[in-house]
């Protein structure tokens, strides 16, 4: 039964198959004429017989190079005898180049510097020139430039000492001449409060001339009275006359008159009296005033015509002198600056001078062993060194390889060809048998279904008697059911058994595969003669390697050698050295005998008596005495400032505006301090936000910088810019050092260079340049922006950049259309612009705005696709 379902199974596959294969039939059909199509098209791309004459030819060449490179390495063995001199002049000359590049190269780093210190580039040995030219050696000239330096710098602290002591008179003399000055505008309002406008000598001549007759006036009247008082009492008597004439009068009316008119001027005797003394008195004061005023006058003559015009010209001597020495002490250290940069000059060009020196030495050398060492060679047919040889044969090495790796390619390209044309039959040939397969399936169509037909009757009555033998077997159903298990349990045991077999035999057909490449790999190694060709590198490597040991051996002996003659010439340096500095000491040692030998006859002839120390000592007080008497003017002139300030201060604090000066100067120290408090509480604050302030700053400029390389790399299609920046540099140049100042600027990165946008990029990388920086601003400092809104963004831009625009606003929008607030708003009278919009898929419709019949504006929604066809 179950043999007949499997049967029948089988047969609804393979029917189902032949219905498959009835369908496939035409596909494969195709397939094969496709097959057999390339088969021909393959067959005709190499011309097989044509890349076997090229394999023969280059097969040809790489034995004609086989014999060549046999016949260098004979003439190889044949220079190998001369090698180790030859070799060793190769070494020497290639020392010799690599001093003599040292040499260029010193020259070339210090042309400039040497051209400067002797005017020209010298070609010989350059530290001789520069001997001859500073003196006798470099040491000495830094030596000389060393003192120069010194002395310049102690002239120029001298100059700024005297330059000091100078500002410190003028100073001094300054001051001296305002308070003089001011002493002369006080000494004046003294007098003119005295003499008001008058000139005084003329107002003292004047009080003098009033006093005297004031002083008459009032001896006259002194006078009248008593003679008023004698002639009245005189014309009192009998018979009187007149007192003065002694005529007698005619009537006594007449006496009496004139008795009347003398009692009556004797009356105001007394009153005139007393004004004329008032007068004097008053004269008498004011006379008195201008002559304690007259040592004012005296003092203001002598401030006029002599003190202060002598103050005047010291100060503009003063200020001559400081203007020539500021000009002194400027030239100086300019001569002190260029001597300096001499002397640095010369430091740093010393030891290139010394190696370059050294170098030719040694070249010299060099020159003399690769001249030995020539001579020792013996003459040869060749003209050509061992290196030239090995050069050659490898240059025919190369030629070999190159022609075996042509040869491997075009034998690989047969192979792969004549693979490929096996790969196009066997195709062909299974499309073959599967169409014949499935020809033959449908030829069997029927019989299948006659068969399936006499299996489904089969099974019927098969069922039907195992219905009967169930019922008969009901009673052994137990024993089937175990035996069933336990051959269900062997059968899985022989599946698993069979699929480790089988990957063990998958793993052995691996390995087999491989073991054959291997050997196709190795026979291939073989036929290319590779192994000879490892012998022979094998015994080259050996000999190089003997060489280099016996090389080794030599260089070390040249340095032992080295070391040595280096110690030796340390060694009589040394000496010469010492030898040098006793002969200077011996020297040194004779003069100093000769110097005492004169100084003590000295001391015979003056005896006891130490001239020397007298007139040191008398100079020495006379110096003293001249700065003892100079001070002493400088403190009197000092003391005599001093107690005219003390008298003008004294006479200031009895004023007004002084009075109450401490509580005044107490209330004015406690807001003093408390404004100080205030100022360094603020300052605190300041620093902190400042901190806090520029901590922002950065954050800020570092997203913003992040959001425009994002924007950037995704909307721009031009290679020549990788990104864009905001940088900002701090203006230092401001007016107030707490108020910071930015210059923003954008630039363009390309790798590791960054250059201004401004004056180098396009017109439409600068209408992108500045809605990207626009979009990052907002999303930095907006929270959640989403407008974009353009007005007019193609102006002044050609197609090209009109294009490229509309695609970074199009990149845009793609990014941005998941983000549920992004609104792009365009105006815009340029309809390409808007149709290039349109191409995209995110831009279907626009509003145009247009006037109505009645003049007024309105909106109509239109499509981009129509926007031309109206």
């Amino acid at each position: 039964m179950k043999d007949n379902n499997a049967k029948v199974k089988q047969i609804n596959q393979k029917l189902s198959q032949v219905d498959a294969s009835a369908g496939k039939l035409e596909q494969l059909t195709r397939e094969l004429k496709r097959a057999e199509h390339d088969l021909k098209s393959t067959e005709g791309t190499v011309d097989i017989p044509k890349l076997k004459q090229e394999i023969d030819k280059l097969a040809k060449d790489k034995l004609e190079l086989d014999a060549k490179i046999s016949q260098l390495s004979s003439e190889m063995n044949r220079l190998h005898l001369q090698s180790s001199a030859q070799a060793q002049i190769d070494v020497l000359k290639k020392d010799k180049a690599a001093k003599e590049e040292n040499i260029r190269r010193l020259k070339a780093k210090q042309e400039d510097t040497i051209s400067y210190l002797l005017g020209h580039m010298p070609t010989t040995n350059i530290r001789t020139q520069i001997d001859d030219y500073i003196g006798t050696q470099i040491d000495d000239y830094i030596g000389k430039q060393t003192e120069s330096v010194k002395t310049l710098r102690h002239e120029v602290h001298q100059s700024k000492n005297q330059l000091s002591t100078k500002e410190a008179e003028k100073k001094m003399i300054s001051e001296t001449l305002r308070k003089k000055e001011e002493d002369l505008k006080n000494l004046e309002e003294k007098i003119f409060s005295v003499c008001g406008s008058q000139n005084f000598d003329d107002g003292l001549l004047t009080f003098k001339e009033k006093m005297s007759q004031t002083q008459d006036t009032r001896g006259s009247l002194l006078g009248a009275e008593h003679f008023f008082k004698k002639y009245a009492t005189d014309l009192e008597k009998d018979d009187p006359c007149c007192p003065l004439c002694h005529r007698e009068f005619d009537t006594d009316q007449e006496v009496k008159e004139l008795v009347i008119e003398l009692k009556n001027k004797l009356r105001m005797v007394p009153a005139k009296l007393q004004k004329a003394e008032k007068d004097l008195d008053e004269f008498r004061k004011k006379y008195d005033s201008m002559m304690q005023l007259k040592p004012l006058k005296e003092n203001i003559s002598t401030l006029t015509n002599k003190e202060i015009p002598e103050l005047k010209t010291k100060l503009k001597k003063l200020n001559e002198d400081i203007g020539t020495l500021r000009t002194t002490i400027e030239e100086k250290e300019d001569d002190l600056q260029t001597k300096e940069g001499d002397e640095d000059m010369a430091k740093q060009v010393q030891p290139d001078v010394v190696q370059i020196d050294r170098y030719h030495g040694e070249v010299i050398e060099l020159d003399k062993k690769i001249t030995a060492q020539q001579s020792t060679l013996s003459g040869g047919s060749s003209d050509r060194t061992l290196q030239d040889v090995i050069n050659e044969k490898e240059d025919h090495q190369m030629k070999v390889d190159t022609i075996t790796k042509n040869l491997d390619r075009k034998r690989q390209k047969i192979n792969d060809h004549s693979e490929e044309l096996a790969r196009l039959k066997s195709k062909i040939n299974t499309l073959k048998e599967e169409k014949l397969q499935i020809d033959s399936d449908l030829q069997q169509r029927y019989k299948l279904e006659e068969d399936k037909a006499t299996l489904l009757s089969e099974s019927d009555q098969i069922q039907r008697e195992i219905q009967e033998a169930s019922e008969q077997i009901r009673p052994l159903q137990n024993q089937i059911d175990k035996k069933i298990s336990e051959k269900e349990t062997i059968t899985r045991e022989k599946e698993d058994k069979i699929e480790q077999a089988k990957s063990q035999v998958d793993i052995i057909k691996n390995d087999a595969s491989k073991v054959k490449n291997v050997n196709q790999e190795i026979k291939s190694y073989i036929n290319q003669g590779k192994a000879e060709t490892l012998g022979e590198t094998r015994k080259k490597k050996e000999q190089f390697e003997t060489k280099t040991e016996k090389k080794e051996t030599e260089k070390k002996e040249v340095n032992q050698n080295i070391t040595k003659i280096q110690n030796d010439l340390a060694t009589q340096q040394t000496r010469e050295r010492e030898l040098l500095d006793n002969l200077q000491l011996r020297k040194k040692t004779k003069e100093i005998d000769d110097v005492q030998q004169k100084i003590a006859e000295l001391k015979e002839q003056l005896g006891d008596i130490d001239v020397t120390h007298l007139d040191r000592e008398r100079k020495r007080l006379q110096t003293q005495q001249e700065e003892l008497m100079k001070e002493k003017h400088h403190a009197e002139g000092r003391q005599r400032g001093f107690e005219d300030q003390i008298r003008n201060i004294k006479t200031e604090l009895k004023s007004d505006m002084y009075k109450g000066a401490p509580q005044k100067f107490r209330d004015k120290m406690i807001v003093l301090r408390t404004t100080e408090l205030a100022i360094t509480d603020l300052e605190k604050y300041y620093k902190a936000l400042d901190t806090a302030i520029m901590r922002y700053h950065s954050l800020k400029m570092e997203e913003i910088n992040k959001i425009i390389r994002e924007l950037w790399r995704n909307t721009y299609r031009g290679n020549d810019i990788e990104t864009i920046e905001i940088r900002s540099d701090e203006d230092e140049g401001g007016i107030m050092k707490t108020r910071r100042n930015y210059n923003y600027r954008v630039v363009m990165i390309k790798g590791d260079t960054a250059l201004d946008m401004r004056g180098r990029c396009s017109a439409g990388q600068k209408v992108l340049a500045s809605l990207i920086i626009r979009l990052a601003l907002a999303e930095t400092f907006c929270l959640n922006c989403g407008i974009l809104a353009l007005d007019e963004p193609t102006t002044n831009l050609d197609r090209e950049n009109i294009e490229s625009l509309a695609f970074a606003l199009v990149e845009i929008i793609k990014g941005r259309i998941h983000q549920k607030n992004f609104q792009l708003v365009i105006i815009t009278h340029d309809e390409d612009f808007v149709e290039l919009l349109g191409r995209s898929e995110y831009v279907d419709e626009f509003f145009k705005v247009r006037k109505d019949q009645s003049g007024y504006s309105q909106l109509v929604r239109a499509r981009v696709g129509e926007l031309h066809s109206r």
